[in-house]
This record gives C-alpha cells, sequence and structure tokens, in this order.
C-alpha cells in the first residue's frame, strides 16, 4: 500500500510539473489533456519521447510522450497517467527530478513509475544519467519492493 501511494505521488508531481511546462509537437493521433476514465481523472502526453524499461529481463515499451524543464526540474511523461484508478487500463512512464537541475550528469536516489495495463513498477533511489543537454537518458534501480533488477532509457 505505501509503494503505491510513493508511486501515486510521484507519477502525479510529474505529471503537475509537465503541466506547467509548454507541450511539445504531438502525433495527430494523440490527443493530449485532461480526460476521465473510469469516473477518475487520467491525463494523455504526446510528442517524440519513448522509453523502454527492461524488468528482470522483460522488456517494457512506451511511445507518445514529453520530456520537459519546469521550474528547473528535469521530467519526463509518456502514455496516460490514471490518477487513482485501481486498475490501470493504459501505459504510462514518468520521471522527475525532485530537485532542480536539468543538466547533463549522473542523480542518484531518483523516484520513477512506471505502468502497462493491469501492473504498476516502482523504482525507489535509482540512478538516472541525462545525455545530450536532456535529450537523452537512461536509468537503473531495483523494484520496490521486491528488488528486481530495473535498467532502461529515454528518448526525447
Amino acid at each position: 500500500m505505501r509503494s503505491a501511494l510513493t508511486l501515486s505521488v510521484v507519477l502525479a508531481a510529474a505529471a503537475a510539473f509537465a503541466g506547467l511546462a509548454g507541450a511539445l509537437p504531438s502525433r495527430s493521433a494523440c490527443t493530449a489533456g485532461l480526460s476521465k476514465i473510469g469516473g477518475f481523472q487520467a491525463r494523455t502526453f504526446c510528442g517524440p519521447a519513448k522509453a523502454t524499461a527492461t524488468v528482470a529481463g522483460k522488456k517494457l515499451s512506451f511511445v507518445g510522450g514529453q520530456c520537459a524543464i519546469s521550474q528547473g526540474y528535469w521530467t519526463v511523461n509518456i502514455g496516460t497517467i490514471e490518477l487513482g484508478q485501481p486498475h490501470k487500463t493504459k501505459s504510462y512512464f514518468g520521471i522527475a527530478l525532485t530537485k532542480p537541475s536539468h543538466a547533463d550528469g549522473t542523480y542518484r536516489n531518483v523516484t520513477f513509475g512506471f505502468n502497462v495495463p493491469g501492473k504498476s513498477y516502482l523504482v525507489s533511489g535509482g540512478t538516472l544519467t541525462l545525455r545530450n543537454g536532456g535529450k537523452a537518458a537512461s536509468f537503473s534501480g531495483a523494484l520496490a519492493p521486491g528488488g528486481a533488477k530495473v535498467t532502461g532509457s529515454v528518448t526525447c
């Protein structure tokens, strides 16, 4: 329960920061913005950002999102975040640095989360390395709970 609450807080913060930033160009098949899914609030992100995450050897892919720098914080949001939805039906990936920074380099103790229909993942205490002026990143860590290894990358 605690990890689900932490995941909700981190992902909501990432979505909030992205809402403050200007939207990047989007694909015509994607409609960015707020909506309701099953009576719960949802926010869809569109744009060129994509990510892959490998969890215990299984590769997950996320496409159609945005990277942004809002009030000095680097964030990435890909897909649709369903806030409060007990049974996730959409895919989403999100990271938000918890201190104002977007310079290339390695950041430790980063929390990030992602979900695919029916399953949510949370990494707390992970590592994020920004490259190319924040246009690319790699990340690693261990799932909380469980400890399964997570690695992946983001391109903006």
